[in-house]
């Protein structure tokens, strides 16, 4: 099958030598244009930033969710390269969370600072933001094993289990720092309980690898239990109960998250479930080879996301390399890394210059948006591809966003 891919491939005109170049171009973005603020104001050093405005050439907001991912792509092409500068630039990220993005005395998760208001808002904590944290904090001690960080996950682990599991094992999905009331709302997918906040379960199975406490790992089990019980029996994961909406890229977070505690704890009802789940999403894969972003009303829309694209190809790549899911699934990988290298910004202009737009409309122009983590998962799809046709070792799938 690996040959049968490379040919596919190079039959669109796409070589190994074009995939690192794409890659190498989204880490110098990630890495050197601006969206990773190293201003050296104490305010913002080190903080990531939403994305990149092309129209108005601003930074809308700094995002502490993706400062969380950001940690472990960093540990990611620390892990990758070697390159002690990655590892450097982990922590210089994750002190910017402790200092301004920790609530000073609970140690919660802020959530957005708006430039224009100078200061975060609104005062709310969001579980599944605090999971990517935890996840980040869990990576990077790991590696250079400073109890600052340590402690920090231990604490965000103990705030998700204690403060914002329910009893039935699903989260809450933010609190609200001023009410002190928890809180979710069923018109957006990203402010109620979802299969999605698996990604937190992830992050919690990360933490018993130096954490010695059952009740982690029971938390966890106890909330990937609960998914499961979510899934349509076609494998979808409803994004939105009130409408039956399903969102591709949040449906991507709840097999990522089955697939990786799953695959940690040997349970083959969290692999089956996340299997089906991405069996699911390949159905809405147009003969052109796009994922579509969206599933309502019993239709896939025909508009695509980089963040989606890219979550899809890491699935696979890491699904059929643990031996989770058949090879044949890697037929899809030509088509989907086609269509992902047409979200990267080839401008000159070093604000955009190597990042991915976040998406692509029906009339196949883009939102001009350089969007911050759908180029942290594009790099990451790019890297796993590259490691599949080349055939060198899987990279750990805790470093894996």
């Amino acid at each position: 099958m690996r040959e049968k891919v490379k040919k596919a491939l190079e039959g669109l005109g796409i070589g190994t030598h074009d995939l690192e170049y794409s890659l190498n171009n989204a880490v110098n973005w990630v890495f050197s244009s601006g969206i990773n603020n190293m201003s050296g104001k104490p305010k913002l050093h080190g903080s990531i930033n939403s994305w990149y405005d092309c129209d108005v050439k601003v930074y809308p907001y700094v995002y502490t969710e993706i400062a969380g991912y950001a940690i472990t792509f960093y540990m990611y092409l620390y892990n990758c390269l070697n390159e002690e500068q990655y590892l450097e630039r982990a922590e210089i990220v994750a002190d910017w969370i402790k200092s301004q993005a920790m609530e000073d005395t609970t140690s919660e998760i802020k959530f957005r600072y708006y430039y224009h208001l100078d200061e975060f808002t609104p005062k709310h904590s969001y579980a599944f933001d605090t999971g990517i944290v935890l996840g980040g904090f869990t990576n990077l001690y790991l590696v250079n094993n400073k109890d600052t960080y340590g402690n920090t996950a231990k604490e965000l682990a103990y705030w998700l289990i204690h403060k914002m599991q329910k009893s039935n094992g699903a989260f809450n999905c933010f609190y609200d720092l001023e009410e002190e009331i928890r809180l979710n709302s069923p018109d957006v997918w990203s402010k109620h309980s979802g299969p999605y906040h698996s990604k937190i379960a992830a992050s919690l199975i990360r933490t018993t690898l130096f954490c010695n406490d059952g009740s982690i790992e029971q938390a966890a089990r106890k909330f990937c239990d609960w998914a499961v019980e979510q899934q349509e029996p076609n494998g979808r994961f409803l994004s939105k109960t009130v409408d039956r909406t399903t969102i591709t890229h949040p449906h991507c977070y709840a097999c990522e998250g089955l697939l990786y505690v799953g695959f940690k704890l040997d349970e083959g009802k969290y692999i089956d479930s996340a299997v089906r789940g991405i069996q699911w999403l390949l159905t809405s894969q147009t003969d052109d080879g796009y994922i579509s972003a969206e599933f309502r009303n019993n239709k896939f829309l025909d508009y695509v996301r980089c963040d989606a694209h890219a979550q899809t190809i890491r699935i696979i790549v890491t699904a059929v390399r643990k031996g989770m899911m058949d090879e044949k699934y890697m037929s899809h990988i030509p088509l989907l890394i086609k269509r992902l290298l047409e979200f990267q910004c080839s401008s000159t202009v070093s604000a955009e210059s190597g990042g991915f737009y976040y998406q692509r409309h029906k009339d196949d122009s883009f939102q001009r948006h350089i969007n911050s983590w759908a180029t942290m998962f594009a790099i990451q799809a790019l890297g796993l591809t590259i490691d599949y046709l080349d055939k060198k070792p899987l990279i750990d799938m805790d470093y894996l966003l």
